[in-house]
């Protein structure tokens, strides 16, 4: 099992390391060719769209869990019904909101947006709820690989989509701007559904050919949802809080603000993923340790939050520390306030990241109550306290007051699901002087392996 996870760690590293860096060279063409405004726009379409989710009912939350579950009974029929499920009910919902929502939205988006921009985010629109729709069909393959524990193939999947999104970008935006940039987001879905869906059949079945899914169960799309509801309503939250930020920069600081604070924010959580990307297995590993050896649990709870804390700590001051540098790189000068958006963002993200083992613990023990208090402390209470910070102190105050909350409410999750679970939230010291040691034992390692490969 150790080596299984450590592979699928590896390569969810190696992914989120391409996607940070396709990033870097993704929003310096958007400025340079569209400028920072054309990242508020987009950043804005996006959030009005994922509304949609809140008809979501749930069938792809907790997918990982029970494909995990078949698995480990060796019900491999089982396992492919639940994933197909999942799959034919997020596509029929989100592609039936989509035609639902296309006109309403076209309309709302004048609300929350600057006249001079109307026209092109109204614009933007169409490709926005079919990239929504794909996304969330990718979403139902993502984590059912995840459940067969093949974050591996996953990661390497996405890698690849990664290159066809830049690709498209290099061809599209240039001559199409912000649309150029919508189909180059929507080949990256296409590509990974495809190959993701014939990846999966493989894994299952060793069938190579492209079949349509046309297994779908009542009894486990009530499953689905009895469970994914729960875990729903803490996504739904999180939604939340990412659209009342960028409502409420868009509408008291400005497009070229919120383009800003897209872009600081971007980069704090693909360096945060860099920690985070990982933690998709934990899910399916603490239901299958609690499952076959329940003693166990308490001691790989507290080896994954010291190794969390050891690796995010100099990670997230890193990003901040250089962010000066990537101001210049995507701007051309150093923006005070790119910076500040960052520091505050990054500092937020470390403490989420600290606490995310607490909330998948949660998760594997069916147990997302407090997951759900968490996100609820963040968006209402962030929604809150942003609106009146930022009345006084402008942008910055909106993302302070939002982010405080974000950081209050994820450390209330991660106490409460390891109360629940009779395991201590914080790693012993002794964990700790691990995690460090086996940090700095892979560093000499890896540092050791390449003077003896320039060597030979």
């Amino acid at each position: 099992m150790s080596m299984r996870l450590a592979r699928n760690a590896g390569w969810s590293v190696a992914a989120v390391v391409v996607s940070g860096l396709s990033l870097f060279l993704i929003y310096k063409l958007i400025v340079a060719w569209l400028g920072v405004e054309a990242v508020g726009i987009w950043s804005l379409v996006l959030a009005t769209t994922s509304l949609a989710r809140f008809a979501d009912v749930g069938a792809s939350e907790g997918l990982s869990r029970f494909v995990t579950l078949a698995e480990a009974r060796g019900d491999r029929r089982e396992a492919v019904e639940y994933i197909e499920t999942a799959m034919l009910s997020n596509a029929v919902l989100y592609i039936v909101l989509a035609l639902v929502l296309v006109y309403p939205a076209r309309s709302g988006i004048a609300y929350v947006i600057p006249p001079e921009a109307l026209a092109p985010a109204q614009e933007l629109l169409p490709y926005a709820l079919v990239s929504l729709v794909l996304m969330n069909i990718t979403s139902v393959l993502n984590a059912s690989l995840v459940g067969l524990h093949r974050t591996d193939q996953k990661s390497i999947i996405v890698i690849l989509g990664v290159g066809v999104q830049v690709l498209g970008i290099l061809v599209f935006v240039r001559s199409y701007g912000l649309v150029g940039l919508a189909w180059a987001q929507i080949a990256q879905y296409v590509f990974i559904m495809v190959v993701a869906w014939l990846v999966l059949q493989r894994n299952l079945s060793r069938d190579t050919r492209l079949r349509l899914a046309i297994h779908w169960k009542k009894k486990i799309f009530k499953d689905l949802i009895g469970f994914g509801m729960r875990l729903r309503a803490a996504a739904l939250l999180n939604v939340s809080f990412d659209v009342i930020v960028k409502f409420l920069m868009s509408s008291m600081a400005g497009l070229e603000m919120l383009g800003l604070y897209e872009m600081a924010s971007r980069m704090a959580f693909q360096v945060r993923q860099l920690v985070m990307a990982p933690s998709q297995i934990l899910t399916p590993a603490f239901a299958q340790v609690d499952a076959q050896t329940p003693d166990r649990l308490s001691p790989f709870y507290e080896k994954v939050t010291a190794t969390t804390f050891v690796v995010a700590t100099p990670l997230m001051l890193a990003a901040i520390l250089v962010s000066p540098l990537v101001s210049l790189f995507w701007l051309g000068h150093i923006s005070s306030y790119f910076l500040g958006f960052l520091a505050i963002v990054a500092s937020s993200w470390l403490v989420n990241a600290f606490c995310v083992p607490g909330h998948h613990l949660g998760i594997s023990r069916g147990i997302v109550g407090w997951n759900i208090a968490g996100h609820a402390i963040a968006t209402f209470g962030g929604g809150i306290l942003a609106a009146v910070l930022g009345s006084i102190f402008g942008g910055i105050g909106i993302v302070a007051g939002a982010y405080a909350m974000l950081t209050l409410g994820v450390m209330l999750s991660a106490f409460m699901n390891c109360r629940r679970a009779g395991i201590q939230t914080l790693p012993s010291r002794q964990s700790l002087r691990a995690a460090i040691a086996d940090m700095l034992a892979r560093a000499r390692k890896s540092v050791g392996f390449v003077f003896r490969s320039r060597a030979g």
